[in-house]
């Protein structure tokens, strides 16, 4: 009898363990994101999820990894691939009901608010790829002297890019306010 107790309190306790590894990936994809080393905070953040994170603590690490990959795109991506990383940025976000695919009724509001900025983007992109790509199907003497706005393009990444970092700045300073927070205070690698 007393060994089946000592065998259950184990179990208990790995299970403990386990529920919270996700939290030593998480916290090193927010040091790799500080560091800027966008690319493998992405790999962290993945990671995190992959320990199934609790639910009400999964919106963070998916706002997280959502903000990591629109700060990994730089500028010399091309406005397809732009919008392909824009596109994955929000799919994470809307996974497990933090954000919410077709309205504005996710579970997490700064999910929703991101959410929100990389559909503004999109449309923008999108936009901007029709026009690029109605200049390219004209015949040579009636397309425009000058380039595509490219620069229009980087101005508008800039910019979600900056929203993105003010975002995920708030979104940490709610949840070091909570009560529940767990934030590893320890030792950096």
């Amino acid at each position: 009898m007393k060994r089946k107790i000592i065998i259950v309190y184990i179990v208990l306790i790995l299970i403990v363990i386990a529920s919270q590894i996700y939290k030593i990936h998480y916290n090193y994809g927010n040091m790799l994101y500080k560091k800027r080393e966008f690319y493998r905070a992405i790999n962290e953040y993945r990671k995190a999820l992959d320990w199934n994170p609790l639910h009400n603590k999964q919106c963070s690490v998916r706002i997280n990894l959502a903000l990591s990959m629109i700060a990994n795109i730089n500028e010399n991506s091309s406005l397809q691939d732009i919008i392909v990383e824009l596109q994955e940025a929000r799919k994470v976000l809307c996974e497990e009901g933090c954000a919410n695919e077709n309205n504005n009724l996710g579970h997490n509001s700064t999910a929703e608010q991101l959410k929100s900025d990389i559909d503004k983007m999109l449309k923008e992109l999108q936009n901007s790829n029709v026009q690029e790509n109605n200049e390219k199907d004209k015949p040579d003497d009636e397309k425009k002297e000058s380039k595509p706005n490219t620069d229009k393009v980087q101005e508008q990444l800039e910019k979600i890019q900056k929203d993105a970092r003010k975002s995920r700045q708030e979104g940490l300073e709610y949840i070091r306010s909570s009560e529940d927070y767990e934030y590893y205070s320890g030792k950096n690698w």
